[in-house]
């Protein structure tokens, strides 16, 4: 049990960095996807939580699974004028992190969703004011997207699509 903790806190510890040292909008959606992909074997493993709580961390990662794959979608359609708004309308809900969690929950959940929620703030930062590169079309921001991210962004859809499938088999 200490062993699992030591190494849950020393993960969230690795995941912090990268989401802050990050600097491109897909890098940083990358660190999100790897913390929450990271929370998913920790949140099945506990069982010394209170259902409410499990409910409670079970759909707060589900909702940043199913932003992830919204932005995703987003980001790489070339006809999506207005990206940053429609992204921020997407995480504006999950920017506080997960402060759903009751008294008692384990600290190995609190740390891996504290994570989680870290790799949020990190990826919001992009659409600080000065952050993003901004290109304008009639006056409206457009995040342009490479090829390359593109197809990153495509294979982090598919990995929270399957991070959804697997937490709702935990829901179960």
């Amino acid at each position: 049990m200490k062993l699992r903790r030591s190494i849950a806190l020393v993960l969230v510890a690795v995941l912090s960095l990268a989401a802050c040292q990050s600097s491109t909008l897909v890098s940083s959606l990358e660190a999100v996807i790897r913390a929450a992909e990271f929370a998913l074997p920790v949140i099945a493993a506990e069982k010394q939580w209170p259902p409410e709580a499990q409910a409670k961390g079970i759909a707060y990662l589900q909702l940043v699974d199913a932003a992830i794959v919204q932005t995703s979608a987003i980001l790489s359609d070339a006809s999506i004028a207005l990206k940053p708004e429609k992204v921020l309308a997407l995480w504006a809900s999950l920017v506080a992190g997960c402060n759903c969690l009751p008294a008692g929950t384990p600290s190995e959940i609190a740390a891996v969703l504290g994570s989680v929620g870290q790799a949020v703030s990190g990826f919001l930062e992009n659409f600080l004011q000065g952050s993003m590169k901004r290109k304008t079309l009639a006056g409206l921001p457009v995040v342009v997207i490479s090829r390359r991210d593109a197809s990153a962004l495509s294979k982090i859809r598919t990995r929270a699509e399957q991070n959804l499938s697997k937490l709702q088999g935990l829901k179960q």
